[in-house]
């Protein structure tokens, strides 16, 4: 019903009346113009220029539209969580896992990297490694002069579609300056993916807003965040000598 270029000509009420209508489907294709702009907190002229921007000619063609609509939802039954979490079980993954965690284990520093949905995810998993004595740190500014922070550093990228642009840019970055990369993702065929010296691909379907905002599991990047770093954390153990 809306594509990103016309989510992102919409100003701040505008945005009101998308939020609404996309959880109200069902009521506002049966309201009058003067009930939705009462059901929004907006006036008339604000709802007439929100559907002039989806392209609708009339406010009925608006309603028609949203009566045809089904809501969409969103959920995940327990066995496709169970499974796919039950593939990180299998050998072929837990021994990709353990590299991976010898890895981590010889890096003084390790960085996270996400945005969006990721971003707490990637906030949460240097808080993991962290409570397990592992410095790790999750930075959210794009822009941070990353030639300020140590030397021996390895970068976690979180993301699950894999072919976030900013991302994509700060992995070559990363790159070029010859900094190890793991992404964890449930897109192997990404771009970060292709980029990383090691991806840990997880399978869930996604699950999107119109393709605006992300509605997928994050379960299984957490349960591969705290399984990891119980690994490094294993790994740190039996290099202690006394």
């Amino acid at each position: 019903m809306i594509t990103k270029e016309q989510f992102a000509s919409l100003n701040k009420k505008e945005k009101q009346v998308f939020q609404y209508v996309q959880l109200n489907h069902d009521k506002a294709g049966y309201m009058n113009i003067r009930q939705l702009a009462k059901a929004c907190e907006v006036s008339s002229a604000t709802i007439m220029r929100y559907i002039q921007k989806l392209g609708f000619s009339s406010y009925k063609e608006f309603q028609l539209a949203c009566q045809q609509q089904e809501k969409e939802v969103f959920d995940y039954q327990a066995n496709e969580i169970i499974a796919s979490i039950m593939q990180m079980e299998k050998p072929y993954f837990k021994e990709k896992m353990d590299e991976v965690a010898e890895m981590l284990a010889d890096y003084d520093f390790i960085l996270f990297q996400g945005i969006g949905n990721s971003g707490g995810i990637a906030s949460y998993g240097a808080r993991c490694f962290s409570n397990k004595g592992k410095f790790a740190l999750y930075i959210n500014d794009p822009f941070y002069n990353y030639e300020t922070l140590p030397k021996n550093i390895i970068v976690i990228f979180m993301s699950i579609s894999g072919d976030t642009k900013e991302m994509i840019i700060q992995a070559e970055n990363f790159m070029k300056s010859q900094i190890p990369i793991i992404v964890i993702s449930a897109n192997q065929d990404s771009a970060l993916a292709q980029l990383a010296d090691y991806a840990l691909i997880y399978n869930i379907k996604v699950q999107r807003i119109k393709d605006l905002f992300d509605m997928t599991s994050q379960i299984p990047a957490i349960y591969i965040l705290e399984k990891l770093s119980q690994l490094v954390y294993e790994k740190m153990s039996q290099d202690v000598t006394f």
